[in-house]
C-alpha cells in the first residue's frame, strides 16, 4: 500500500485497485481508521484518539486535491505522489505554565506567544476536576506534562494545548476566556 504522507506518527495510505467510494486509510498507534464516504467528507471509520482523528481530518481538508489526484492515480494503478506534511508540523506545544488567581493559569506556547486563561467554567463541572477546583493546593501543582507538552495536574488531568490556545473550543460548548500577554513571536515547533 502506497504511503502518501506521514506526520507526528500517522501515516496516511491509499490501496491500488481500492473500492469506491475515494478515500484514505488513516493509521497510528496500532490504530486504523479510513474515510469511507468520500475525500470531502469529516468522517473516519475505526478508531484514532480524539486527537490524531482531528490532526487527520484536519490534513484531510488542507489537501482535498491532492488526495483526489491521487485516488485517480491508485485507481489507474498509477504511483500516487507524496503529500508534504509541512502545515502539519506546526503543532501548538505548552512550554511553561503558571497558576493565577482564581481558576486562571498563564501559559506560555511553543510559538512564544503568552496567554492567561480562565478555566473556571472549564473545571467548574464533572468530577474529574473536583480535587482541583476544590483545592488550592492541587490547582497549584499544575505543570507541563514533558511528554504531551501540555499543562497537567496530578492524576493524569490534562487539557489539549490547541483548545487552550484558542485554535479550538472544547466540545462542551463552554467558551474559554483568554488573555494575550504576548503575541506569537516565531512559528510552532
Amino acid at each position: 500500500m502506497p504511503r502518501i504522507s506521514s506526520f507526528f506518527g500517522i501515516v496516511i495510505e491509499m490501496y491500488f485497485g481500492d473500492h469506491p467510494p475515494p478515500h484514505f486509510h488513516a493509521r497510528y498507534s496500532g490504530e486504523r481508521a479510513a474515510r469511507p464516504r468520500s475525500l470531502s467528507r469529516s468522517r473516519l471509520a475505526g478508531s484514532l484518539s480524539k486527537r490524531a482523528l482531528r490532526l487527520v481530518r484536519e490534513w484531510a481538508e488542507q489537501h482535498r486535491g491532492d488526495l483526489e489526484a491521487n485516488w485517480e492515480r491508485v485507481v489507474n494503478s498509477d504511483q500516487p505522489e507524496s503529500i508534504d506534511p509541512t502545515a502539519m508540523t506546526e503543532m501548538i506545544t505548552v512550554t511553561d505554565v503558571e497558576p493565577l488567581e482564581g481558576l486562571r493559569i498563564r501559559a506560555t506556547f511553543s510559538d512564544g506567544a503568552i496567554k492567561d486563561i480562565d478555566l473556571s467554567e472549564l473545571i467548574g463541572k464533572g468530577s474529574v476536576f473536583a480535587p482541583i477546583r476544590d483545592q488550592r493546593e492541587i490547582f497549584e501543582q499544575v505543570r507541563v506534562n514533558s511528554e504531551s507538552h501540555t499543562v497537567e495536574w496530578p492524576g493524569e488531568v490534562d487539557l489539549d494545548p490547541d483548545v487552550l490556545y484558542g485554535h479550538f473550543e472544547p466540545a462542551s460548548g463552554i467558551r474559554l476566556k483568554r488573555r494575550t500577554i504576548r503575541e506569537p513571536i516565531r512559528a510552532a515547533n
